[in-house]
């Protein structure tokens, strides 16, 4: 559930505040007025209010940290020159929703794709009746956009510099091959079909595949230096789970460079790392909470009596030195396919000085 700001200068903006919010639940909404406002009649329920006496440029400036999106019920022009200073980059931009009072239309003003205007655009737009407006050029024309899946299908994009050529050979029907080495979901695979993209495997790219199309890979695999990186779209799974086993106060640069050597010894990125996985009496190892800091990613613990179980029935590297400190045979092992649904293995309990590392992979999106 996302936290929304509905932002109206206006008492038929404020009443609209209202409408959108009975309408659409699946969000939680804060709606913002100006203090003007308060001493005249307005009734809105239990929906939470919040006054501002100061400049609308401000109190953007000051909320625009705290909340996923806007939705601004109020002239396009206000909102073009209020969140033009605070636009950073689309990688992180909040989406941002124009409204006129009257709620006949809605417009997806920032972060379309990544960021899910245009989805929330069409959203508000069917529940009140409204027109949608949307312009970026590959919802206009029907088509893909890769960044779009991306964000639907939790993939990283590398390098971010070449989405706009592929977005454009979309919208001119240019030839783009997608090779994949995961189990792709019907959903996926739907979406991509649908606009006439050719699915191939991974093992049948080489670096003459893109002499003619632009080409995706849909894969955790390294990138490889021969290759042109400007005609190459690398979509990142989160498929990967760490293992980590450790001796106590082993500090987060060691478990970090131990992590990111395992991964270059199987050729596989750090970006698509999903979780560091563990046993439960490592919960306050602070090295392996801040390394968990470090890649951006939860870490799951379990029990020493589960991993116990995952050794004996999958017949995993078993020491008896870890078994007599904490009463399991093994740690990183059974903790990394355990973190993750359909995995297998990549690397096997691997030492680095005082730590464990093993890497399961999820065989499927």
């Amino acid at each position: 559930m996302k936290s929304l700001a509905i932002i109206a200068l206006t008492m038929g903006g404020a009443k609209l505040a209202s409408a959108i919010i009975k309408n659409v639940s699946e969000h939680k909404f804060t709606v913002f007025i100006p203090a003007s406002l308060a001493s005249k009649e307005l009734t809105l329920g239990d929906i939470t209010i919040r006054q501002f006496d100061n400049s609308l440029k401000d109190e953007v400036k000051k909320q625009y940290p705290h909340y996923d999106g806007f939705i601004m019920i109020m002239a396009l022009g206000i909102v073009v020159r209020v969140f033009a200073p605070l636009i950073n980059h689309k990688k992180i931009d909040p989406p941002v929703l124009c409204l006129d009072e009257k709620g006949q239309h809605v417009i997806s003003v920032l972060s379309g794709h990544l960021g899910g205007a245009n989805q929330l655009t069409r959203q508000l737009a069917k529940k009140l009746g409204a027109n949608a407006v949307i312009t970026t050029a590959t919802d206009v024309n029907n088509t893909l956009a890769f960044d779009e899946i991306a964000k639907n299908h939790q993939l990283s994009i590398e390098p971010f510099a070449n989405l706009k050529y592929f977005n454009s050979a979309m919208v001119h029907q240019e030839k783009v091959l997608v090779y994949y080495d995961i189990c792709l979901s019907n959903r996926l695979t739907e979406e991509l079909t649908r606009v006439n993209i050719q699915l191939r495997h991974y093992q049948e790219f080489t670096a003459n595949s893109y002499n003619h199309s632009l080409c995706c890979l849909i894969t955790n695999k390294l990138h490889k230096t021969e290759l042109k990186l400007d005609k190459l779209l690398y979509l990142r799974p989160v498929n990967l789970i760490i293992g980590v086993g450790c001796r106590r106060n082993v500090p987060a640069s060691a478990i970090i460079k131990a992590i990111s050597e395992a991964c270059e010894m199987v050729q596989v990125t750090t970006a698509s790392i999903k979780s560091l996985a563990t046993v439960e009496i490592k919960r306050d190892e602070l090295g392996i909470t801040a390394a968990a800091e470090h890649f951006q990613v939860p870490v799951q613990y379990f029990s020493s009596s589960q991993l116990g179980n995952i050794n004996e029935q999958l017949n995993l590297t078993k020491s008896n030195f870890v078994y007599q400190a904490i009463g399991v045979e093994g740690v990183c092992e059974p903790a990394a396919l355990m973190g993750g649904k359909t995995t297998e293995l990549i690397l096997k309990k691997t030492v680095f000085p005082q730590i464990t590392i093993a890497i399961a992979q999820e065989r499927s999106m």
